[in-house]
């Protein structure tokens, strides 16, 4: 049986997710007492009893596009419990980190979302030291924005901030969450602004520290700042992207060339929908997932859907997850193979409470700049008015997570998502 919460709206259904938030009594007389979980729909947020298993989705069309039997799961309680226990790859010059939101698998088939944080490293005192770097912008132009931060490393720190208003889209956070910092600025970018206030712009850039200044704009010309490099870069000029690159140096030379992962899976192949960075190809058997060059000292973390076949309850399900580059020191082609493990299961309420909150808190503040949003109602984001009070609930309940498990990671991204969703009010 599945029982729609009346009167539940997007903003009550954020109650659902946040650490410490109560269950408003009227509603959650529907479902306490009954083995089951939440759904995440268009039409708000559905309670699903366990023994109402959820259909398989047969595709009979190679072309007709994904779904899954049922929207997003999440745990009746209102609180995720639990943390992902990291799979890590270690190799000369290369640290992989892999983190899945879940361990139990729909047995009806569905998605789950992988989290990889990818650090290219060097040996002590190759690599220059790292800067506070901010990026002033006017108008929408991702593709600077992105070579920019190609040349920075986990040393850096961006901020990223829009001379329309001014405001900024991106507060103070690691050059490592370059997805996270290249799609908040880009849909905030989209949104019409006031005429630009330069000056404005560059007291709120002096007021992050940075020691360098970039202005990427049509109408750009030379600043002048006391104590702070500068530079300029107009997106029409066809050495806009070498000025950039000049102003700021890479962080250290390529050491791995062509960077791909590759995914599939036992016992039906699993393949990556969607990625907030990185270029997915699917494949007889599963997927890739192009990266490009590798820096000395690059660091990314970039977030996946990844599809779950549908299987027997009580089985096993592995996600092989294998590596690839060619090593420019070496000049030989290496791999880092990984496996991801889990168990299907058919019962809604244990996949609910076994999802891991940090991954899936990082994953809904992508989702709140459109990437990734599917994985979350679908196609019917635009109906439930957006993800961000959803996202900035998971944000607090990621770090009343990182006091019950002490670890520096979660710490630092509970910090890093509340500040970027506090900024794109």
């Amino acid at each position: 049986m599945r029982t729609l919460v009346r009167g539940f709206s997007l903003l009550t259904a954020v109650s659902v997710v946040a650490c410490g938030v109560q269950y408003d009594p009227k509603t959650a007389s529907f479902y306490q007492g009954k083995p089951g979980g939440m759904v995440m729909t268009p039409s708000g947020p559905v309670f699903r009893e366990s023994a109402d298993v959820p259909e398989r989705v047969i595709f009979r069309d190679p072309a007709e596009p994904w779904r899954p039997a049922i929207g997003f799961i999440l745990p009746k309680s209102g609180k995720f419990t639990l943390t992902s226990t990291p799979t890590t790859i270690a190799s000369n010059g290369i640290v992989i980190v892999l983190r899945a939101s879940d361990t139990r698998m729909p047995s009806w088939g569905g998605e789950i979302l992988v989290r990889v944080d990818i650090h290219a490293t060097a040996p002590a005192g190759t690599l220059r030291e790292g800067e506070k770097i901010a990026i002033l912008v006017d108008e929408e132009d991702e593709g600077l924005v992105d070579v920019a931060l190609g040349q920075l490393s986990s040393r850096d720190q961006i901020a990223i901030i829009d001379t329309r208003g001014p405001r900024t889209l991106v507060p103070p956070m690691p050059a490592s969450h370059r997805s996270l910092a290249l799609a908040a600025a880009a849909e905030r970018l989209a949104i019409p602004r006031p005429k630009r206030d330069l000056g404005g712009a560059i007291n709120l850039a002096r007021k992050t520290g940075a020691s360098k200044i970039l202005l990427i704009s049509h109408d750009s010309k030379p600043l002048a700042i006391d104590g702070v490099a500068t530079a300029t870069a107009d997106p029409k000029r066809e050495d806009a992207a070498a000025a950039i690159r000049t102003f700021l140096p890479a962080a250290g030379p390529i050491t791995f060339k062509d960077f791909q992962l590759a995914f599939d899976s036992v016992p039906a192949p699993a393949r990556v929908l969607e990625a907030s960075g990185g270029e997915a190809i699917w494949t007889l058997e599963g997927s890739d997932l192009r990266f490009g060059d590798l820096r000395a000292g690059d660091a990314r973390s970039e977030m996946l859907r990844v599809t779950i076949p549908p299987w027997i309850p009580g089985k096993a399900f592995t996600l092989h997850i294998t590596g690839s580059a060619l090593d420019v020191t070496t000049g030989k082609q290496r791999w880092f193979p990984a496996d991801l493990h889990g168990v299907f299961d058919n019962d809604i309420e244990r996949i609910a409470e076994s999802r891991h909150g940090d991954v899936i808190a990082y994953a809904s503040a992508l989702a709140t700049m459109h990437r990734l949003h599917a994985a979350f109602v679908g196609d019917g984001v635009d109906r439930v008015g957006g993800l961000l009070p959803l996202a900035k609930m998971q944000a607090k309940s990621l770090g009343a997570l990182a006091k019950d498990f002490p670890d520096r990671g979660f710490t630092e991204d509970a910090a890093i998502l509340q500040s970027l969703l506090n900024a794109a009010q």
